[in-house]
């Protein structure tokens, strides 16, 4: 079974082994969920500043947004970030 397929369902955990060279851990159980967002820090603890980037269109360059450096209204951010789960555009009529 994928574990796309516990989504959902009644019991929407797994089992999950690391194998690491030829040592294996023992079976530990994970919840499933299909999404659970979170955004990337600079620091990479979770707090903090978070790790967002302005784009010059002019220049190609990225700057660290910032109250300092704020994004311009109508520019363009990268957002470093985990979890979104799908993020396709369904087709029109699609659903």
């Amino acid at each position: 079974m994928g574990v796309a397929a516990v989504i959902g369902s009644g019991t929407p955990t797994v089992q999950i082994v690391v194998q690491n060279g030829g040592a294996p851990t023992a079976p530990f159980t994970l919840t499933v969920v299909a999404e659970d967002p979170g955004v990337f820090t600079f620091g990479g603890l979770g707090q903090g500043q978070a790790a967002i980037l302005n784009y010059n269109s002019t220049s190609g360059a990225y700057s660290i947004n910032s109250s300092s450096s704020p994004a311009l209204r109508g520019s363009t951010i990268l957002i470093y970030a985990t979890g979104l789960g799908d993020l396709s555009i369904p087709r029109a009529g699609l659903r």
